[in-house]
């Protein structure tokens, strides 16, 4: 089980606070990373800072010392007024025991190498390349990551594997064979709304584990570990767990 962002129903989202929700359950949790302007890995889910801090503008145009300084808990809830947006680095060395999942977000234009190679140097500098997956929906960054480090673990997210109308057509096939063949993923992160037997099958025979997002309801939980998923990453952390254990 993963907490999605940390615990995104309880605390705000890829905050040391709701990092700090998820040790205390003893779960791992999932983490977004984008570059400030001088090539820091920020923790941090948009492009921009405008919906989760209460300042406006890019992530690429702030420094790291400006972004940290930034109140990342004021649109939450008044209680995680001055909770700030972490450093990928601060968050491994501080909860690294756990587990992490380090979602490589990447835009337009972005140079894929450099937020690769600042994931990787982070990882490798909290000495977490046996504790850690890093995961994208774009496979060409999980290809540099694995030119850097094959040691690291790889998950490729997809969202559209199999359409509710057509199932599995061959275009989607043929786009998945390729994203796979570029990323060499070790995990497939599937959008549960689309996840069947046969699709989880089908990545078990290909030696690759799968996580189901966002699972947040009990219903939902249920339902997906019964088609034989691996985990599940959710904002509820709390109740997948009780339902786990159970």
């Amino acid at each position: 089980m993963i907490g999605h962002r940390g615990a995104h129903a309880t605390a705000p989202e890829n905050t040391m606070a709701g990092f700090q929700v998820a040790a205390d359950l003893g779960v791992g949790f999932e983490l977004d990373v984008q570059l400030s302007r001088c090539g820091v890995a920020m923790v941090i889910h948009d492009e921009t800072v405008d919906r989760t801090t209460c300042e406006t503008g890019p992530v690429s145009g702030f420094t790291a010392k400006q972004l940290s300084r930034m109140d990342a808990g004021c649109r939450f809830d008044p209680k995680f007024i001055n909770e700030t947006i972490p450093t990928l680095l601060t968050v491994l060395k501080t909860f690294g025991h756990l587990g992490i999942d380090v979602e490589i977000k990447t835009n337009p234009g972005q140079d894929r190498a450099l937020i690769a190679a600042a994931v990787v140097h982070d990882i490798i500098d909290a000495n977490m390349v046996d504790d850690v997956v890093v995961t994208s929906f774009d496979p060409i960054v999980l290809g540099h990551v694995r030119r850097l480090n094959p040691s690291i673990i790889r998950g490729l997210i997809v969202s559209d594997f199999h359409n509710k109308q057509l199932g599995v057509t061959g275009q989607l096939l043929s786009r998945l064979r390729w994203m796979t063949r570029i990323a060499g993923p070790d995990m497939m992160m599937m959008d549960h709304r689309t996840l069947t037997k046969q699709t989880v099958a089908s990545q078990h025979e290909s030696g690759r584990s799968v996580f189901a997002w966002t699972v947040n309801t009990d219903t939902e939980i249920r339902s997906v570990l019964a088609l034989g998923a691996d985990g599940v990453i959710t904002d509820v952390p709390n109740l997948a767990n009780s339902i786990v254990r159970k």
